[in-house]
């Protein structure tokens, strides 16, 4: 298991200055500092076996190490809570203000989740109509969300 971090003040050792050799098996998980190189992502594919916590310094670095090896982003019930507040409350609106400091791929990742969550609620969200636009590269940007869902609402 992996888990993925972002601590930008965490100074323990890489996972190459860790290595294979100081594994304690009574660790649940080997916390070291993330900076997702190969010889990095090499070594701890050849260390399977153990479950790492990856430090890294800002969300940026947390999208291209879930990227690079493969891992979902762990989406917090926080940031979700956050995210449908500045989407949806008509007093607390803020989403561009939101999605500022975050990465477009992970501001994707947020509208997908908040989408498919409604989706298993049995309801249909409109977001599910943009979502395939919201999810290319080249589409409509998901800072945009807001405009378009408030256009669909006045619309009908």
């Amino acid at each position: 298991m992996i888990q993925i971090v972002i601590d930008p003040e965490y100074m323990g050792p890489t996972i190459l200055d860790w290595g294979a050799s100081s594994r304690n098996v009574e660790d649940e998980y080997v916390e070291v500092k993330w900076e997702n190189t190969r010889q990095e992502i090499n070594q701890l594919e050849s260390l399977s076996d153990c479950n790492f916590r990856l430090f890294v310094p800002d969300t940026d670095a947390q999208e291209r190490a879930a990227i690079s090896l493969e891992e979902d982003l762990d989406l917090s019930t926080t940031l979700m809570a956050s995210a449908k507040i500045a989407l949806n409350a008509r007093k607390a609106y803020d989403w561009r203000n939101f999605t500022d400091d975050k990465p477009l791929p992970l501001t994707r990742n947020i509208l997908a989740r908040m989408a498919a969550d409604t989706l298993r609620k049995g309801k249909e969200p409109i977001l599910a109509q943009f979502a395939g636009d919201f999810a290319c590269e080249n589409g409509i940007n998901p800072i945009d969300a807001d405009v378009l869902l408030r256009l669909k609402v006045l619309k009908g």
